[in-house]
């Protein structure tokens, strides 16, 4: 198990795991085009780093906090063995559990008693969850922000940038 103690430049890789929660069944439309973001060299081995710190990663579990358009806070525990599975529980109040399978992410609302079958490669979580990660034919950089202590990337599907970022 892998968790945030590992030193390395590009801590905590995994909170962006929080925000896929939120767009695996609320994907829009892009309406224009996606451009790739300019990297430099320096970005390009950064990059490098981080796919190879999250091939490193196979099984993990993690807290989340994930924040919604309107402020709202939503917190959880996530598991995640790759390739393909990962299961979000959120906490009470919210009745929201999403599991993947290797094949599709499911939405479960167990207030409702109702399931949710979406592919995953048709979602965000393919990429985190895929057997290697890297940055290049199949995945567009479309933003790197550097931090004093992060490095935030946001990507996209080359050929479905509809899917989400």
């Amino acid at each position: 198990m892998v968790g945030f103690r590992k030193p390395f430049l590009l801590v905590r890789a995994f909170l962006i795991l929080g925000l896929l929660a939120a767009t695996l069944f609320a994907l829009p439309a892009s309406a224009t085009p996606v451009t790739a973001a300019p990297l430099s060299a320096q970005d390009r081995a950064r990059l490098e780093q981080v796919a190879n710190y999250l091939n490193a990663i196979h099984t993990m579990t993690a807290r989340f906090e994930q924040l919604d358009q309107n402020g709202g806070v939503a917190t959880g525990s996530l598991w995640l063995e790759r390739p393909g599975r990962m299961r979000f529980q959120y906490d009470p109040p919210s009745p929201i559990l999403l599991i993947a399978d290797r094949f599709y992410v499911y939405y479960i609302d167990t207030k409702l008693a109702e399931v949710q079958q979406i592919g995953l490669e048709a979602t965000p979580a393919w990429f985190l969850l895929r057997d290697h990660i890297r940055f290049g034919k199949r995945v567009l950089v479309t933003r790197l922000q550097r931090g004093a202590q992060t490095l935030r990337v946001s990507v996209v599907e080359r050929k479905k940038p509809s899917l989400g970022t």
